[in-house]
């Protein structure tokens, strides 16, 4: 391979690919002048208070036109357009199946039931693996070939919390069979990379089976038991079912029984044999596959095909960069004859960076997340605005009459970066959705509110129109509960329905999310009201299941009025958060209450877990997410931040990935959990001598610590040499 080993290569036609078209594109990367060797840059440089996005600059040889993307007498012709993808690594490059958290994500590398791998008699499994520590929280399931569903339990073999290997089996597919062997002898805590093997002799010819343990340095390395020999009376048999070969986890990828997760960690490779040291039926062997492939045959005589799910990955610790490249521009010399093209490709966060970031309020991050939205009013508008806020101002307007806008957090809902108030007896608020056109089938409307008072007897507070079977419903308020009364399009009542407020849900009190759903259903339209009082976990509506009237055009809401004319009550009456849609997504769920709150009380790791996938960002995660801090409510900031500042709550590491384009975040559990670096002088690893130097520059003894909605506090030595008053001379 040329340079040195250093191979780079191009995401053509959603391939990785060193060479194309046979050019030798990694040759084509230049380590002399000019440009010089790849020079790559990542992480929080020394003093950066946040993370910067990773780059490579590189130069490429260009004296043919070959990287001009409109050349057409190049075999890259269309084939490298802006953001085309780039990767480095340092070869040979070793491939190996690596499994992220969180392990609820049915996680696993599976191959589908054969024959020849519903092994009855004497079984020999081995794997060689990296977990992130040989102590995990809970007992990890490495391989098996288990499904509980229709009682299709065979084997599986596990780590589990102590270190030591166990071996389950059962002879009829059911739990009441199940045998578990256990190790006699653990793995020692600090071993890192390690083969383990477990072995079955159903009938050892005097009555009795036993169990094996072993380790060795790999899979095809030298075996050492682990342990003495487990030799229980009585002989035995696997029951031949039809689950799935798993490797990482059984049960089709999910737990087996309580107190057992997924395994999590690297897998260099995997052996099941018929027989103790038997005829090969299956090897899972990632090592000499391309990183990013996610399926492929082992090429044994009755083949296998293994596919990636969930978490799992094929990658390499060779990869030492992937980003994607901005632009080929090509320079040339003074001569003219020597052509080249500087190259800055970067990482997923410039995109963000680049673009601008906005900062948005949880609520407004997670509806665009949550619902299919047409038409979005957030009412965030800042103090002094005229106007309602749209958010999708394709086919959005709106009229505010004494209306005033906030622009900060309303203290009856922290998801918020504002609310409308309804200043007076006169104020009204009407909006549009001229977007959406014809019969949707489904359609929703949602809005938040409070009140400060509530009238004697029921008023109507809000109207929404469709131009449907149903014209218009209007939504009242009285003194215990709301009133809803469906209208058609010559002004009959379709439908009207009162109900008590309920526990935890009266808006005089609390802030309420309210919304109606409409969808077809034969000859008639199911309609559902739903309203979910803020810091309160219960939903309700009128009937479960909803109602139905006739009616055969859903149609879509193309308006809504907020009134306060028709009580005094209603004058300062708030509203937040107005979404049309054409779906039929429900409020009632966990995520949606946790967003009125800002995620209020969210581990750290599930905040930047659920931030990442609203925006899009692939994330990798090292550790246990769920052992990780409270934090309080997430702030209107953007998303660089958030993701930054719920990192250091847990003192973890927010980066990005090598391997792909996106994030990775390790838990300071993990950080700490990791396995020391050994490095030999002797063999050249260090160009030279580290030559460590000891100053003051880290070394803080005062430290306050502010939250960013109020608050502080403050860590001190007050005692000691380090402590905040200097010591005396001389000491």
């Amino acid at each position: 391979m040329a340079n040195n080993d250093i191979i780079t290569e191009f995401l053509i036609d959603g391939s990785w690919v060193s060479s194309y078209g046979g050019e030798d594109l990694s040759a084509r990367v230049r380590t002399a002048s000019p440009g010089g060797p790849i020079q790559i840059s990542r992480g929080i440089a020394d003093q950066q208070s946040a993370l910067g996005p990773q780059t490579s600059d590189f130069h490429l040889n260009q004296r043919d036109g070959l990287f001009v993307n409109r050349n057409p007498m190049s075999p890259l012709y269309g084939l490298i357009p802006r953001h085309t993808q780039v990767r480095h690594s340092i070869g040979p490059v070793e491939g190996h199946v690596q499994i992220f958290e969180p392990v609820d994500s049915n996680s696993t590398v599976s191959t589908t039931d054969k024959a020849v791998l519903d092994i009855t008699g004497d079984i020999d499994i081995r794997m060689e693996i990296t977990p992130p520590k040989w102590r995990p929280r809970d007992i990890q399931v490495l391989a098996g070939k288990y499904v509980s569903s229709g009682d299709q339990r065979s084997w599986h073999f596990r780590l589990r919390a102590s270190g030591g290997l166990g071996l389950a089996w059962t002879t009829d597919g059911t739990d009441a069979t199940d045998s578990f062997i256990n190790a006699t002898a653990v793995i020692p805590e600090g071993s890192g990379r390690l083969a383990v093997r477990v072995t079955l002799d159903v009938d050892n010819g005097s009555g009795s089976h036993v169990v094996r343990f072993y380790t060795s340095d790999s899979i095809d390395g030298t075996w050492t038991q682990l342990g003495s020999s487990v030799t229980t009376a009585g002989v035995t048999s696997i029951f031949s079912g039809t689950a799935p070969l798993e490797v990482g986890a059984t049960n089709n990828g999910s737990h087996i029984v309580s107190g057992d997760t997924s395994y999590y960690g690297k897998i260099h490779a995997f052996e099941l044999r018929n027989g103790i040291g038997g005829t090969l039926v299956a090897q899972m062997n990632p090592q000499s596959q391309t990183p990013g492939t996610d399926s492929w045959s082992d090429g044994l005589g009755t083949p296998n095909t293994w596919t990636l799910n969930g978490n799992a990955r094929l990658t390499s610790d060779s990869i030492r960069f992937t980003g994607e490249i901005s632009s080929l521009p090509p320079k040339w010399d003074s001569t003219g004859e020597d052509v080249y093209v500087p190259v800055r490709a970067s990482g997923a966060l410039r995109r963000i960076i680049q673009g601008g970031q906005a900062a948005f309020s949880p609520l407004r991050r997670h509806l665009f997340e949550y619902f299919g939205v047409s038409a979005y009013y957030p009412l965030e508008a800042a103090s002094g605005a005229t106007s309602p806020d749209a958010a999708t101002p394709i086919g959005s307007g709106g009229v505010a009459t004494n209306v005033s806008f906030s622009g900060s957090m309303p203290s009856w809902l922290p998801g918020s970066a504002g609310a409308a108030t309804l200043s007076d007896a006169t104020s009204s608020l009407y909006v549009v959705n001229a977007k959406e056109t014809g019969n949707t089938g489904q359609a929703s409307v949602l809005v938040y509110f409070k009140l400060d008072a509530l009238p004697a007897s029921y008023k109507t507070l809000m109207t929404f129109r469709t131009y449907g079977t149903m014209q218009r419903i209007e939504i009242d308020v009285g003194a215990t509960g709301f009133q809803f009364t469906l209208y058609s399009q010559s002004g009959s009542v379709l439908d009207t329905v009162n109900v008590a407020f309920g526990s935890g849900a009266n808006p005089s009190t609390v802030g309420v999310a309210m919304q109606i759903i409409l969808e077809q259903e034969g000859a008639n339209i199911r309609w559902h009201n739903l309203w979910h009082g803020v810091g309160s976990p219960t939903f309700y509506t009128t009937t479960p299941g909803g109602r139905t009237f006739a009616g055969t055009d859903v149609s879509y809401f193309v308006a809504g009025l907020l009134d306060a004319r028709e009580d005094a009550a209603f004058a300062s009456a708030q509203f937040a958060h107005l979404i049309f849609t054409t779906g039929n997504t429900s409020l009632n769920s966990a995520s949606f209450a946790d967003a009125s709150e800002a995620f209020t009380g969210e581990m750290n790791g599930r905040r930047i877990q659920r931030l990442a996938g609203e925006e899009g960002l692939a994330l990798d995660v090292f550790g246990d997410i769920d052992d990780t801090q409270p934090m309080g409510p997430q702030t209107t900031d953007t998303i660089l931040t958030l993701l930054q500042g719920a990192a250091d709550v847990d003192g973890g590491l927010l980066a990005e990935a090598r391997d792909i384009l996106g994030l990775q975040f390790t838990t300071r559990r993990a950080l700490g959990d990791r396995y020391g670096l050994e490095l030999d002088y002797s063999t050249g690893v260090l160009s030279r001598t580290p030559e460590p130097v000891e100053d003051d520059r880290y070394f803080l003894n005062d430290i306050t610590v502010s939250a960013p909605w109020g608050g502080s506090a403050r860590y001190e030595i007050t005692d000691g040499a380090n402590s905040v008053s200097e010591p005396p001379a001389g000491a």
